[in-house]
């Protein structure tokens, strides 16, 4: 039977989680649009689930997944700069304590918190 995080390590993901937020959020709206991300913008304009999909698909690497977030996503927050990046930073700022779970799940070490700590502030995973 796995337990949890420790009480004392709790806020300690919780500080980690907060500086990884702000992390992804500096700057966020710096530079202008890439293009992967106007490509994206555009295909979650689109009106129907199956135009989405059809438009994803027709240019590989796909995320059709994605795309159809993205939809709901612009259709309720607008298609501005932050708007556009705001779910990148949701999933990056998730992906550090998910790698932890994930890691202790596997090994069942604590040592997995090295791997976690790297993902935090990771450029590769700010926002788009």
């Amino acid at each position: 039977m796995r337990r949890g995080p420790s009480v004392a390590a709790i806020p300690i993901i919780g500080g980690l989680a907060l500086l990884a937020v702000v992390v992804r959020l500096w700057g966020l709206t710096q530079h202008g649009v890439w293009f992967d991300e106007a490509y994206y913008a555009q295909v979650a304009a689109l009106p129907a689930p199956v135009d989405i999909i059809s438009a994803v698909l027709a240019v590989p690497p796909s995320a059709p997944l994605y795309a159809l977030l993205l939809n709901g996503w612009v259709g309720i927050t607008g298609t501005g700069d932050a708007a556009i990046r705001l779910p990148s930073v949701v999933f990056g700022t998730a992906l550090a304590p998910a790698t932890l779970w994930l890691g202790r799940e596997l090994t069942g070490r604590s040592s997995v918190g090295l791997l976690a700590r790297r993902s935090w502030p990771s450029p590769r995973c700010w926002s788009s």
